[in-house]
């Protein structure tokens, strides 16, 4: 099926841009992470349609990127500049995974549409360890804790917020296949986790080690959420 974004989509794409810009002259350098993984995804997902797959990236990490949004740590909302600007930075470079796979769509003037299937890179990522991140959970300060129960957990207390995730793309993406971006978010979310733990912070945070870290401990559990929320799309009720 043809990806229908809503008019709120279109203009939410053009607000990650005008976003990414934005980072990019705060971070002095030229920033070029979305083009590769976007081209991997791709690959790994042969049956599915590229358009949609971007615009539903685009879409989750629209609703993921403004600060009244924070990522699960202890309960409570990050106040700290550091870590606010890690989160966004995640979600603004998970963007340009999405802005590539449309723009790739564009060009090739067609999609897929065929049958879902998940390439063996991409079905070997392992999720097991994601939930252990989010210290905020019941389980989450026992070493023994099963991944089974800390992602029960999760979903748990991010029930409102995955709801929401949901539903905005069925209303903004009508038809999209959730299952097919889900898995384009785990592959986003567990790529860009490497690319976080190097990425250097605004010209503004980079005074000061623990600034530093604080910004890129933030960017990875930010990329970890995003995974968390694939997983959740892939198969919200295990």
């Amino acid at each position: 099926m043809a990806a229908h974004p809503s008019a709120r989509l279109v203009a939410s794409r053009e607000l990650l841009e005008r976003e990414f810009d934005r980072y990019q002259a705060a971070a002095g350098e030229q920033i070029s992470y979305g083009s590769a993984i976007a081209q991997w995804l791709a690959a790994q997902l042969p049956g599915t349609d590229i358009a949609q797959l971007g615009w539903g990236i685009l879409a989750v990490t629209a609703l993921l990127c403004p600060d009244s949004y924070p990522v699960l740590t202890s309960g409570k909302p990050q106040q700290k500049p550091a870590e606010r600007w890690g989160e966004r930075t995640s979600m603004i470079l998970a963007s340009r995974v999405g802005e590539a796979l449309v723009e790739s769509a564009d060009q090739a003037n067609g999609h897929s549409g065929h049958a879902l299937e998940v390439g063996p890179e991409l079905a070997l990522f392992d999720m097991s360890g994601v939930y252990s991140e989010f210290t905020g959970l019941p389980s989450s300060s026992s070493p023994d804790a099963a991944p089974v129960d800390l992602r029960r957990e999760f979903h748990q207390a991010m029930a409102d917020g995955l709801g929401e995730i949901r539903q905005s793309l069925t209303d903004e993406l009508p038809g999209a296949d959730l299952t097919a971006i889900g898995w384009g978010l785990i592959g986003s979310g567990m790529c860009l986790l490497a690319q976080a733990s190097k990425v250097a912070p605004p010209h503004r945070l980079r005074p000061g080690a623990r600034r530093r870290g604080n910004f890129r401990a933030s960017a990875m559990r930010s990329a970890l959420f995003l995974a968390a929320v694939g997983d959740y799309l892939v198969n919200p009720m295990v």
